[in-house]
């Protein structure tokens, strides 16, 4: 079976998630728990964020956070977060040659996540989750080399409930 998988969140950065948006990363503990197989073991890990702001263009109107492509679907790496050893702007976490893990982080996984999950408030408050996906999965530019050919692909969106 192959255990390669991709994973993009795409999480609400507007005002409305003030309140959720640490909650929803902190349940990332329990997600990475899912994701081992009966051995314990990890799948080969790409893990991205991108923000829901994708702007309202020069005429779009929303006033300032909302100005231009705002993020453009550029997948995030939060200023204040650990920076990726590669400079790579998604997490990756894969089985070494050796039988140990090859990452491109320091210290803990969830820890590196819960990090960059955190985007903050300040996104343009009309919300483009399927264009932010959209931009982000097209593989190119800062997010070249994220989406692998044969890997699984899981969508999360992590907006208000």
């Amino acid at each position: 079976m192959d255990r390669d998988l991709d994973i993009l969140f795409v999480v609400d950065d507007s005002s409305s998630m003030r309140q959720e948006q640490a909650g929803r990363a902190a349940g990332f503990t329990r997600f990475a728990e899912l994701l081992r197989d009966r051995e314990d073991a990890l799948p080969d890990l790409h893990i991205g964020v991108v923000s829901t702001n994708v702007g309202t263009g020069p005429d779009g109107g929303g006033g300032d956070w909302c100005a231009g492509p705002g993020d453009d679907g550029i997948l995030e790496v939060p200023e204040g977060c650990p920076a990726l050893t590669d400079g790579s702007r998604f997490i990756s976490d894969l089985e070494g040659a050796a039988g140990g893990r090859e990452s491109n982080y320091t210290g803990e996984l969830v820890a590196q996540f819960e990090c960059m999950a955190q985007i903050g408030q300040s996104g343009c408050g009309f919300e483009q989750p399927l264009e932010a996906m959209k931009r982000a999965l097209a593989n190119e530019g800062e997010n070249a080399g994220f989406l692998r050919p044969a890997a699984n692909l899981a969508v999360i969106m992590l907006a208000p409930g």
